[in-house]
């Protein structure tokens, strides 16, 4: 599968890659989406932290397919990573609001709540992950009774 493009930077490869298993996900592809991340994590199985973000991107997946099963395998993996001494904030952010759905899986809707609240009030956090928390903060209002978040 690489062998055509070994001559770009694993980031150029990781980007190429990623994209298309997004295009395989928005075709309603899970499964050859899947593939392609596991056939990344063989390849950069010796590199930690390009394999902790195809997990993140897999535990995305597995959110986005309402597949709480798989997400939480996923995340007991990600968990043996010592997050300690990563310094890639794009990674940490990401992780925290993995954490955030994982609470509101467990059904801890106040901990989840706590967990956005703090996203929107980082100013360093992505955009997207600020609209994610906000996702997330519309299912506990959805589940707490409360459907304008008041």
């Amino acid at each position: 599968m690489y062998e055509t493009i070994e001559l770009i930077s694993n980031e150029e490869v990781l980007n190429i890659y990623e994209s298309i298993a997004d295009i395989y996900e928005l075709n309603g592809e899970t499964k050859r989406a899947l593939d392609i991340y596991n056939d990344l994590i063989s390849k950069y199985k010796d590199d930690k932290i390009i394999t902790l973000e195809i997990l993140i991107r897999k535990a995305k997946l597995f959110i986005r397919t309402n597949n709480v099963k798989d997400f939480k395998t996923i995340l007991s993996e990600i968990k043996n990573y010592k997050t300690e001494y990563i310094r890639d904030k794009k990674i940490l952010n990401n992780l925290v609001i993995i954490n955030a759905y994982d609470t509101l899986f467990d059904g801890d809707l106040e901990k989840s709540k706590h967990i956005c609240f703090n996203i929107l009030k980082n100013i360093e956090m992505e955009p997207i992950l600020k609209g994610e928390a906000h996702q997330i903060l519309a299912v506990i209002d959805k589940f707490s009774g409360n459907p304008k978040g008041q």
